[in-house]
């Protein structure tokens, strides 16, 4: 995205576990970048902070009156939390938020550059009965 992120992601500062801050998208193809903070594997109450962070961004999103959302496997890579189970509270969080919160929020798009992350929130989606087998 560019410089402008960066810039306007240190009038930020600091932003606690589980919560979200928007920056505009800067040079990429959107019109906001909502960044999360997830938790480090190992840590305390690691699942409820990764499941708020997911919620914390998506209600961001509702302020920004966002239609789409784009959320990859947030803490499962550097932070070291493990993959699968990090896929599934994404899962399980998006979809409580658009059945109980969601206003303008219609689409939320769970990818992973990894084809590994991509099967994982796939095979979370079919065990909640959110996507079909295959």
């Amino acid at each position: 995205g560019g410089e402008t992120i960066q810039r306007e992601s240190n009038r930020w500062g600091y932003v606690p576990v589980g919560n979200a801050a928007a920056t505009t998208a800067g040079d990429l193809e959107a019109a906001y970048v909502i960044h999360c903070v997830g938790p480090r594997g190992g840590e305390s109450h690691a699942d409820e902070k990764l499941f708020f962070a997911i919620w914390s961004a998506l209600r961001e999103a509702e302020t920004l009156a966002c239609r789409s959302v784009a959320i990859p496997p947030v803490s499962t890579g550097i932070f070291g939390f493990p993959k699968e189970r990090g896929c599934a509270l994404i899962v399980q969080a998006a979809a409580r938020f658009l059945q109980e919160r969601a206003r303008s929020v219609s689409e939320v798009r769970l990818m992973d550059l990894h084809p590994e992350g991509a099967e994982h929130f796939t095979r979370a989606a079919v065990r909640l009965n959110l996507a079909p087998e295959g």
